[in-house]
Order: C-alpha cells, then sequence, then structure tokens
C-alpha cells in the first residue's frame, strides 16, 4: 500500500510540473504578446476632421471653428451613396417628373464638387483627381436637365420651379467653359430652358 501512496504522490507531483510549466509558458507568451508595438494604422484625413474642427472644446457650441467646419465641409466628397442618388436624380429628370431633387442636380453640375467626388489616393498619398470622369458626370447632369425641359415642353407644362433659377445661372457659366464637350453640352441644355 505504502509503494502505491507513492506512485499516486509521483504521479500527482509529475501532474503538477506538466502543469506549471505549461502555465509558465501562457504567461510568458502573454508578456511577450504585450510588450510587442501595436500596428500603425494611418487614418486618412477625413476622419481627423473632428480634431481639426473642435481640437480642445471648452463650452460647446462657442468653442467650436463653425467657420473651419464650414471650410472643410467644401473640400469633402459628397456623402457616400452620391452615385445612386445621382443615378435616380437624373432618372427623375430624364422622365420629366415634378419630384426631382434639384439639389442634387445642381451638386452634379459643380465640377469642383465632382472632382473631388473622383479623387483618387494613389499609395505615396498623392491625390489626384480624375478630371475626365468629374466631366463625364456634369454632362450627364446637362444632358439629363435637357430631357426635363423637353418632356414639360411636350406635356405643355411650362412651370419652372424656383430651384431652377442657381442652376441656370451654373449652366450659363458651363456655357463658357474651355472643354468643347462640356461648353456644347451646356449650350444644347440652355437651348431647351424655359426663359
Amino acid at each position: 500500500m505504502a509503494q502505491e501512496n507513492q506512485g499516486l504522490a509521483l504521479r500527482g507531483l509529475i501532474l503538477l510540473a506538466v502543469i506549471g510549466g505549461l502555465f509558465t509558458l501562457v504567461l510568458g507568451f502573454m508578456y511577450w504578446q504585450s510588450h510587442t508595438p501595436p500596428p500603425t494604422l494611418v487614418a486618412p484625413p477625413e476622419h481627423q476632421i473632428p480634431s481639426l474642427a473642435a481640437p480642445n472644446v471648452g463650452a460647446f457650441p462657442s468653442g467650436i471653428s463653425w467657420y473651419a467646419i464650414y471650410q472643410l465641409g467644401q473640400t469633402m466628397p459628397s456623402a457616400p451613396g452620391w452615385e445612386v442618388r445621382y443615378n435616380a436624380a437624373t432618372a427623375l429628370a430624364r422622365r420629366g417628373s415634378a419630384a426631382v431633387p434639384w439639389t442634387l442636380l445642381r451638386e452634379m453640375l459643380d465640377e469642383k464638387q465632382q472632382r473631388r467626388n473622383y479623387r483618387v489616393r494613389h499609395a505615396d498619398g498623392r491625390d489626384v483627381y480624375d478630371e475626365a470622369a468629374a466631366r463625364a458626370n456634369v454632362i450627364r447632369g446637362l444632358k439629363a436637365l435637357a430631357a426635363w425641359h423637353e418632356k414639360r415642353k411636350a406635356e405643355q407644362n411650362l412651370e419652372v420651379p424656383s430651384d431652377l433659377a442657381e442652376i441656370y445661372a451654373m449652366v450659363d457659366k458651363l456655357a463658357t467653359s474651355p472643354f468643347v464637350e462640356l461648353k456644347m453640352q451646356a449650350e444644347k441644355a440652355r437651348g431647351s430652358f424655359f426663359r
């Protein structure tokens, strides 16, 4: 019986040594993992806008540089999903609908905004604008605007929404563009206006 107790005690000590070794190995691995530096993530500059606009806000409304936020908003691309919204707006315009979102069409005719929408960031951090794609989007907006006017003329509905005055001014500006295709499409759209 004494020999059985010695064997049992020896197996217990061996098992304790194995568990102690595993415990030491796990603690060593955890210590090694905690001392490796975390990977550095480079956030795009758009994600740093809140810290630029409101670095250390003391009192909420007065501590924020609202003008800085406005200026940053003028350099940002359109909200995500702008392609879908533009497609919907041009489809409504081509059908001659009364529910055309004129703010979206006005945004489509803004060359600067379209360049910001078609910004490409290279691996070295440079931002390059796809001018041709931006211009094609402006032309698409001009074609939809001309189609809206033609549909309304065909229906004998010459009622002009108040939002079109600003769009007419934008088209007049586009008609002086140095790009021939853009200038021609703006002239064609101007020819269909109700003025």
